[in-house]
């Protein structure tokens, strides 16, 4: 991080105007100006503050059916009002290196999670942090097995599954369930490493630990 003295006159500013706001006084400038053990203390808890707000918001959903036979040729316009001219053309399906042994075939009965960061994200980022706590992304196969358990969801957000992708036109593009207008849609949506996600859209995800069809 930046040294605090790197900070502009403006910018110092506006953080004692919020210090003075949450009730720091002259005497408590006065003791911790002379005690650099406190000043730390007081870092520290806001480090620790930063971080816990800075956490995921995860909302799981239990005993979801999965078909595995789903493959992305298949039509989907009975599933969904509208599925993007780009889904229809798009090549060259593959999936992310951490969903290389989920299955291609049968049924399964998942628990999937829900991945909310509430902040602009990169793919790479979604992925990393997805991978610290032991989750994966969903894969096209598990994304419309949701959609068909819980359809009304994606009319509130944006709902990616990065667990598979393909080439289209030759980007990297990843599944979504959205909503145009009232319809709801599969749709894709760039999904290379450094492309950025909003931060009102969603993530599915599975626990690594979840057994999927043999």
């Amino acid at each position: 991080m930046a040294s605090y003295f790197s900070c502009t006159i403006g910018e110092e500013q506006q953080f004692r105007v919020a210090l003075s706001k949450g009730g720091l006084t002259k005497e408590l400038v006065q003791v911790v100006g002379n005690d650099s053990n406190l000043g730390r203390v007081m870092v520290e808890a806001l480090k620790a503050e930063l971080a816990k707000n800075d956490e995921p918001a995860i909302v799981t959903f239990n005993a979801v059916p999965v078909d595995y036979a789903i493959r992305p040729t298949d039509d989907f316009s009975k599933l969904f009002d509208l599925v993007s001219d780009g889904y229809v053309k798009a090549t060259n399906w593959q999936r992310d290196k951490s969903c290389r042994d989920v299955s291609t075939k049968g049924q399964a009965e998942l628990t999937f999670e829900l991945v909310h960061f509430n902040k602009i994200m990169a793919t790479k980022d979604v992925l990393e942090v997805l991978d610290s706590i032991s989750l994966r992304p969903a894969t096209l196969e598990e994304l419309v097995s949701f959609s068909l358990k819980h359809p009304e969801l994606q009319r509130e957000f944006w709902i990616a599954g990065l667990g598979s992708y393909c080439r289209w036109p030759s980007d990297r593009s990843v599944p979504v369930l959205r909503r145009t207008g009232d319809k709801r849609g599969l749709s894709l949506d760039w999904g290379d490493l450094g492309d950025s996600w909003r931060k009102d859209d969603r993530f599915l995800a599975v626990h690594k630990t979840e057994e999927t069809a043999a």
